[in-house]
C-alpha cells in the first residue's frame, strides 16, 4: 500500500501538465492590480489637472472682469470638471477679495472629491479629495 501511494506521489511530483496555468494565475493578480494602479493614478491626475485648469481660467477670468460675480467664476470652474465626466455634486468652491499693501487680489480655491466607487475598500481609500488654490491681483 505503501509503495503504491509514494508510486503515486513520485507521479504526480513529476507531472508538469497544468504548471502554466498554476503561474499564470500567480501572476495575474499582480499584474492586473499594477495595470489598475496605473489607470486610477491616469484618473486622478487628469481630474486634478483639470480641477486646476478650471482655478486658474476662472482666476484669470477675474483679474480681468474685476466686476465678475461668483456664480461667473463656478460656471467656468463647472465646465472644465464636467468635461471630463465629473459631478458637480463633489465640488466646493470658495472666492475671497483680499487686499495687501492697497492691491485687490481675488482667490479662488476649489476642493474635490474623487469618488473611486472600487468594491469591498473602505470609503476612506474611495473618496480622494484635492484642493486647488489660486490668487490674482483684481484691475481696478
Amino acid at each position: 500500500m505503501r509503495r503504491r501511494l509514494q508510486g503515486y506521489l513520485n507521479r504526480f511530483a513529476r507531472n508538469e501538465e497544468g504548471a502554466t496555468a498554476v503561474e499564470f494565475a500567480m501572476v495575474s493578480v499582480a499584474f492586473l492590480t499594477f495595470i489598475i494602479g496605473i489607470y486610477a493614478a491616469g484618473i486622478y491626475f487628469l481630474t486634478w489637472n483639470r480641477l486646476q485648469q478650471g482655478v486658474e481660467n476662472a482666476a484669470r477670468y477675474a483679474a480681468v472682469h474685476a466686476d465678475a460675480t461668483t456664480t461667473e467664476l463656478e460656471d467656468i470652474i463647472i465646465n472644465d470638471i464636467e468635461s471630463i465626466g465629473g459631478v458637480e455634486d463633489n465640488l466646493e468652491i470658495a472666492v475671497a477679495d483680499s487686499a495687501v499693501n492697497g492691491i485687490s487680489f481675488r482667490e479662488v480655491t476649489a476642493t474635490y472629491v474623487l469618488n473611486w466607487n472600487l468594491p469591498f475598500m473602505p470609503t476612506s481609500i474611495n473618496e480622494m479629495s484635492m484642493q486647488v488654490t489660486s490668487r490674482t491681483p483684481v484691475t481696478n
